[in-house]
């Protein structure tokens, strides 16, 4: 699950109601002057959403006489999303508007539709709309073959799967350079650079060669101290970390607890085949993946197989975690400390985003990884068919 989404999703009880006053900038802030006029429904706040601001990562703003105003402090050129209903509510396109802008006066001009706006003051937010544009084509593309790899999935045709699939990872090659790598070799001190990075890294997959890491790894190492240290800085930083843990090596140790307080150790699974499974009860994808693993988990768990599950659910969801468990049936171990993302297991192997998971052969050695869909199926049966 994206983890840009999970961050919309997951700040949602942070709202705290404040009303900007917007004066003469300072360096280093972000001032947005919007005004709203024609909009049919009638609205009393503006809601925002910003991934590099220091805004306790909701805040609010009165719309009086149709206008507001926010003020945030950051240093670097940030994505935020403006609702006009509580984001807790809907997340329906015609009531939000998503920008990039970096720290500079923006106007928010909205008239009879608020997604509908005009913005000026921001130069990231040009070249935001001119990716976006460029990227347009081939989303246009890949909704069309996800459409059809559906239908294929439903019909059980395992060739019109496949050729989808492939058809997909082309079209997807295609967009990650032609569009975000060319942005990035024809502008190199961009202002959207980190922004066109994180984009392009996407391309990168669990099995991708070295060379291909190490050539988003230089082109990391080249940002400025302030795109590294910036959202989209942070993550790819952890993306190219995650290959640190790969195919081959031997797995880091760690104990965490289960869901009645007592310790686990990887240790205790030596011998047996085991894929960690990082998961929560909040990630969507994570929950429609589990029926996949049980049925892995039924055909091999007389063979040597078995499955350790490392929740990122949040502090005080435990009840959440255990009725996770309860409700999907998963049969087999669960473990964490209930700390997000930052789950001591989950940044010891590097996890960036759920759902993920890990080989582990009898001797402790990793020759798996991120098998998901019938992926897993396939590995056990060339395993211990």
């Amino acid at each position: 699950m994206s983890k840009t989404f999970l961050f919309l999703v997951a700040i949602i009880p942070l709202i705290a109601f404040t009303q900007t006053n917007l004066s003469k900038r300072k360096a280093n802030e972000l001032l947005i002057h919007g005004t709203l006029s024609n909009i049919k429904e009638p609205v009393s706040y503006v809601y925002i959403i910003c991934l590099d601001c220091n805004t306790g990562d909701i805040d609010s703003a009165r719309v009086i006489d149709g206008k507001y105003n926010f003020r945030f402090k950051t240093g670097v050129t940030t994505l935020f999303t403006l609702f006009i209903k509580n984001p807790a509510e809907t997340f329906e396109d015609k009531y939000m508007l998503t920008l990039i802008a970096e720290p500079s006066p923006v106007t928010i001009s909205s008239t009879d539709s608020f997604s509908n706006a005009k913005v000026s003051g921001s130069r990231a937010n040009l070249e935001y709309k001119y990716l976006e544009a460029q990227a347009e084509p081939y989303r246009r593309q890949l909704s069309t073959f996800f459409k059809s790899r559906s239908k294929s999935k439903d019909a059980a045709d395992k060739e019109g799967l496949e050729q989808f699939e492939k058809k997909i990872d082309s079209t997807l090659e295609k967009m990650y350079t032609n569009v975000y790598y060319e942005y990035i070799k024809a502008k190199p001190p961009a202002i959207m650079i980190a922004y066109a990075l994180e984009h392009y890294m996407s391309r990168l997959k669990d099995n991708s060669p070295n060379k291909d890491v190490e050539q988003v790894n230089t082109i990391y190492s080249k940002l400025s101290v302030k795109d590294k240290n910036s959202y989209w800085g942070l993550h790819i930083k952890k993306k190219i970390d995650s290959y640190n843990i790969s195919i081959g090596m031997m797995a880091p140790a760690f104990v965490q607890n289960d869901t009645l307080g007592n310790p686990v150790s990887l240790s205790s699974f030596k011998g047996k085949y085991v894929l960690l499974d990082f998961w929560a009860s909040w990630c969507s994808p994570c929950r429609r993946e589990n029926p996949n693993l049980i049925k892995v988990f039924n055909a091999y768990k007389d063979k040597g197989f078995t499955i350790l599950s490392i929740s990122l659910d949040r502090p005080g969801d435990k009840d959440k975690w255990i009725s996770a468990i309860r409700n999907d049936g998963l049969p087999w171990t669960n473990i964490s400390d209930l700390q997000y993302w930052s789950n001591t297991v989950a940044n010891r192997y590097k996890v960036d985003a759920i759902p993920q998971n890990f080989l582990i052969d009898p001797s402790g050695k990793i020759i798996g990884k991120g098998l998901h869909g019938d992926k897993l199926e396939k590995k056990m049966k060339e395993i211990l068919d």
